[in-house]
Parts: C-alpha cells; sequence; structure tokens
C-alpha cells in the first residue's frame, strides 16, 4: 500500500491518509483526462502484484474465496493459473478444517496406509 500513497501525492500510510487515497482513487475515476494522461488503461490490465498473502486476501476481499460461483474471473493464462491456485489452496484448507484434522496428519496417515499396501 505504501507504494500507492507514495504515487498519489507521497501520502502517509494512516487513516487520514487512506482516506486521502480514496478520495484521490475517486477523482481519477471521474476524470478521464487524467486516466488518459496517466496511461491508465496500461495499468489496468492483469492480475495483481504483491505477495501470495497479498493476493488471497485481494481475492477474499471479492468474495471469490467464499463457496459459489467464480464468474466474476476475468484472467488468462498465468494470471489465471495463479487465481486459480489460491482458490483451492483456500478450499483445500477449509476441507481440511471441517475435517478437523491438519495437513501434516492427512499427509502422515496417507503415508501409513501407504505403508501398509507395500505388505
Amino acid at each position: 500500500m505504501t507504494g500507492a500513497l507514495f504515487a498519489a501525492g507521497g501520502l502517509a500510510d494512516t487513516k487520514r491518509g487512506h482516506r486521502s487515497y480514496e478520495q484521490y482513487l475517486q477523482w481519477l475515476n471521474e476524470d478521464g483526462a487524467a486516466r488518459k494522461e496517466m496511461a491508465f488503461e496500461k495499468m489496468c490490465r492483469g492480475w495483481a502484484l504483491g505477495s501470495k498473502d497479498f493476493k488471497r486476501k485481494l481475492l477474499q476481499s471479492e468474495g471469490l474465496l467464499k463457496e459459489g460461483s467464480f464468474e466474476q474471473l476475468r484472467f488468462e493464462g498465468k494470471e489465471l493459473k495463479e487465481a486459480n491456485e489460491l482458490i483451492w489452496e483456500n478450499m483445500l484448507e477449509r476441507a481440511v478444517r471441517a475435517l478437523g484434522k491438519t495437513k501434516v496428519k492427512i499427509v502422515s496417515e496417507k503415508n501409513r496406509r501407504s505403508a501398509h499396501r507395500d505388505w
């Protein structure tokens, strides 16, 4: 977030800075000439830049990590693969929690079953 705040006029990473950034985004949304001058159409393409955790939180905030439809996804290629992997990891984590287990315990049980089959 700090990079975006800085690019929007050196705003501080505070509640006040966040409010100012929101106002900046609203202005930018309404000012087509400013978007054109900033080559906005080139910036608004592709998937998010950031850590895996940031991207997971972004998908979560858009409601894409809840059960339901993923029709909102408009990605292709690498971006689609990455978003899908984050969604699938989240679904797996929820399933593991629903079973009352951990990933380590599931792997251990799988290894134990495999060892019995070798007999």
